[in-house]
């Protein structure tokens, strides 16, 4: 299970890096209609991380932290520089000041949408995925509130 946990964990890294969303956002700068836009990135990330709440396996539940977690560290963190020069040169990283771009509105705003579906997901009879959703409430809560 931690193998996979390390795995959804690093993907979401990857696709959620302040690096990527930059770009993500100068596209849509540049291409405007035309560009595949964060709003859109973050409502399929939502559909597919977050799409039924009442059949939440283990797995899922995983999946489900790690985006919080992800989310989380973009609402309280900067981006990490490469420890390596090189490795701006072939990565494509492009540096960002997190707490100064859409970037930090953007998350919030997915927050939010995250905590009102969780809310639902709350209600399900099955304990130990209302206690995950509740759990998942209050990190975000905690986060919200500049405590997570």
């Amino acid at each position: 299970m931690d193998r996979l946990r390390r795995t959804q964990s690093g993907t979401l890294n990857n696709v959620l890096s302040p690096s990527r969303l930059a770009r993500v956002l100068e596209n849509e700068a540049m291409n405007g209609n035309e560009a595949y836009t964060i709003d859109e990135l973050f409502g399929d990330l939502r559909q597919g991380i977050w799409g039924n709440t009442s059949d939440a396996d283990m797995f899922r539940r995983s999946l489900q932290r790690a985006h919080i977690e992800r989310l989380a560290y973009l609402m309280s963190n900067e981006q990490d520089a490469p420890r390596n020069r090189i490795i701006t040169l072939y990565t494509g990283f492009t540096r960002v000041d997190v707490s100064q771009s859409e970037i930090r509105a953007v998350v919030r705003a997915e927050m939010e949408e995250v905590r009102d579906i969780a809310k639902s997901g709350a209600k399900v009879k099955d304990a130990r995925v209302a206690a995950h959703y509740k759990d998942i409430m209050a990190r975000i809560d905690a986060v919200m509130e500049g405590k997570g």
